[in-house]
C-alpha cells in the first residue's frame, strides 16, 4: 500500500530525527482503555465559508483566508477576545512563587509526534516512533498529512498518534511545568495564547470561537491536553455582542437568557470565569494521597458561583472569582490572539509550507498521552474523561453554536440564600460545600407537561380523572 511506504520513509526519518527524545515509559498501556482503530471526523466548513474568508485562491499564505479579508478578520478576533478568571489551585508553586496554568502556543506542545503501531491481530504493541514535528520539511510535513488525513484503518498495523506532556500524572506534570515556566523559554511558557476561529451560522451571524488550549487537566477526571472554548456571537453590524455561549462538561450556557446577561468588560470582551474545583468524598483524599490539585476542569462558565450538576456524577462545580488574588485575572489585552483558519480550506498541496503553521490543525492527533490515571479508570473502554481531547477541529464545538451536538443547554436559574442555606442543612450530601454562594442550577421548570410526569410516575393523578 502506499500509505506504508509513506510511513516506512517518515519512520526512518523520523528515527534519525528523533534519536535523544523523550520517551513515555508506558507506551501501549492505553490499548485496552481506548479503541485504537476510531477517531472523530475532521468538522468542514460551512456553506458561507467562502463569504467570510473570500476566495480561497487570493490567499497568499495557503491558510484559505483572503488578504483582502486578513486585516479585517484579525481586527475582529482582537476586539472580542475574551477576559478569564483562572481557578484557585490551577497553578505550580516554585520558590513560594505561583505559575499559573495558562493558555498557551501550541507550538510549545508540539515538538515531537509520537506515533505507536498497534497490530491488528493478534492485538498487541508493535513498536514505536518519536518524530521531531518541528524540525519536518515541508515536503515531509505533506506527505505526513495526506497519510493523517486518510479515513482508512490498514487491516494488520493500526497507528496512535499524539503529542505528549512530560509526566504520568498530576504530580509529574506541575513539577514539569513549573521547570518549564522557570526555564530558558520562560517568557514563552507566560505568554498567554488563544486561538480565534470565526465562522458564518445558519443564519448569517458571526461567531468567534475562542479555543484555549491548557498543557493538561488536573480534577477528578485528569487528562493532558485540554481543548476548552467559549463562542461570541456578533450583531449583524459586527460592532456589539449578540449572544456568548459558554462550554463545560456537555453542557452549554447561551446568554442572554432572560434576566442573565454575559459579564462584558470594556465594551467588547467577554469574562470568563474557568472552572473549578468538584466537591465529594473524594476530593480531599485524593489531594493528600496523590498530590493532585483537583481544580482545573478549564470549561468555561459566565459567573462565579456553585454550578449544581455541572461537572462528572452530577456534582456541583465550584468556580471561584479573582477576589484580591489579581494574579488569577488574565486580561484579554494581555493575550496573543491568533487567527485561525478553516482547515479544510488550507492549501497544503499547493503551498506545503503553510504546514509548518497550521499542521497540527488538521491532524487527527491526540493533544496527550491517550490515557491518565484517573478516577474510575481501570474500567476498559470506558471513557471516564480521562483521555487526551483530539484537536479543536475534530471537536464537536467546532463551528457550531449551543446548545447543540454534545452540550446541551444548562438553563440558568440562581437560588435565593435562603433556600440554599436550608437545602444545604437538611441535605448532609450538601455539607462538604455548605452555605458557598451564590449556587445555581439547571431549570427544568416546565421542561414537561403535567400529563407527561403523570405518565412517568412522577406526579400523582389528577382526582376527577379516577372517577369511575
Amino acid at each position: 500500500m502506499r500509505g506504508n511506504r509513506v510511513l516506512t520513509t517518515l519512520l526512518v526519518a523520523g528515527l534519525l530525527l528523533t534519536a535523544c527524545a523523550r520517551v513515555h515509559s508506558r507506551r501501549g498501556v492505553y490499548m485496552d482503555f481506548i479503541r485504537v482503530d476510531q477517531r472523530p471526523p475532521l468538522v468542514g466548513e460551512g456553506e458561507a465559508a467562502e463569504a467570510l474568508f473570500g476566495p480561497a485562491d487570493e490567499s497568499e499564505r495557503g491558510d484559505g483566508i483572503a488578504e483582502s479579508r486578513r486585516t479585517e478578520l484579525e481586527a475582529l478576533v482582537q476586539r472580542y477576545a475574551p477576559t478569564l478568571v483562572l481557578p484557585n489551585a490551577d497553578h505550580a508553586t516554585v520558590n513560594a512563587r505561583k505559575l499559573w496554568l495558562l493558555p498557551t502556543d501550541v507550538r510549545l506542545f508540539t515538538d515531537t509526534l509520537r506515533m505507536d503501531r498497534i497490530r491488528a491481530a493478534p492485538y498487541q504493541f508493535h513498536d514505536s516512533l518519536n518524530i521531531a514535528f518541528q524540525s519536518f520539511s515541508a515536503e515531509s510535513l505533506r506527505a505526513l498529512t495526506e497519510l493523517a488525513l486518510r479515513y482508512e484503518a490498514d487491516p494488520n498495523v493500526l497507528s496512535v498518534w499524539y503529542f505528549d506532556f512530560p509526566g504520568e500524572n498530576p504530580r509529574e506534570w506541575w513539577q514539569a511545568y513549573g521547570t518549564f515556566r522557570t526555564g530558558p523559554d520562560s517568557a514563552r511558557w507566560a505568554q498567554p495564547t488563544v486561538y480565534a476561529h470565526p465562522f458564518l451560522d445558519q443564519a448569517g451571524r458571526l461567531v468567534i470561537q475562542y479555543w484555549h488550549f491548557y498543557p493538561f487537566n488536573d480534577f477528578i477526571s485528569n487528562h493532558e491536553g485540554d481543548w476548552e472554548h467559549v463562542n461570541v456571537v456578533l450583531t449583524p453590524d459586527r460592532r456589539q455582542i449578540e449572544e456568548v455561549h459558554y462550554y463545560f462538561h456537555a453542557r452549554s450556557v447561551k446568554l442572554p437568557q432572560g434576566k442573565y446577561k454575559p459579564e462584558v468588560v470594556d465594551g467588547t470582551h467577554p469574562v470568563v470565569y474557568v472552572g473549578g474545583r468538584m466537591y465529594n468524598i473524594l476530593d480531599y483524599p485524593v489531594r493528600i494521597v496523590a498530590g493532585d490539585h483537583n481544580e482545573g476542569s478549564h470549561g468555561t462558565y459566565p459567573y462565579p458561583g456553585e454550578w449544581e450538576s455541572a461537572a462528572g456524577l452530577g456534582a456541583p462545580e465550584s468556580v471561584q472569582k479573582p477576589d484580591r488574588d489579581s494574579a488569577r485575572l488574565i486580561p484579554y489585552h494581555t493575550f496573543r490572539v491568533v487567527l485561525t483558519p478553516e482547515p479544510s480550506r488550507i492549501d497544503y498541496r499547493r503551498r506545503p509550507e503553510v504546514l509548518k503553521e497550521w499542521a497540527w490543525l488538521l491532524f487527527p492527533i491526540r493533544w496527550g498521552f491517550p490515557v491518565a490515571p484517573s478516577i474510575g479508570y481501570e474500567i476498559k473502554l470506558l471513557d471516564v474523561a480521562n483521555r487526551a481531547w483530539f484537536g479543536p477541529a475534530y471537536h464537536p464545538g467546532w463551528n457550531r453554536t449551543a446548545p447543540g451536538l454534545l452540550y446541551p443547554a444548562y438553563v440558568v436559574r440562581k437560588i435565593h440564600p435562603v433556600r440554599s442555606f436550608l437545602e444545604d442543612l437538611v441535605q448532609p450530601w450538601y455539607y462538604l460545600y455548605i452555605f458557598r454562594q451564590p449556587r445555581y442550577v439547571h431549570d427544568v421548570r416546565g421542561a414537561l407537561n403535567r400529563r407527561e410526569l403523570v405518565r412517568l410516575g412522577l406526579a400523582p393523578r389528577d382526582g376527577w380523572e379516577e372517577r369511575g
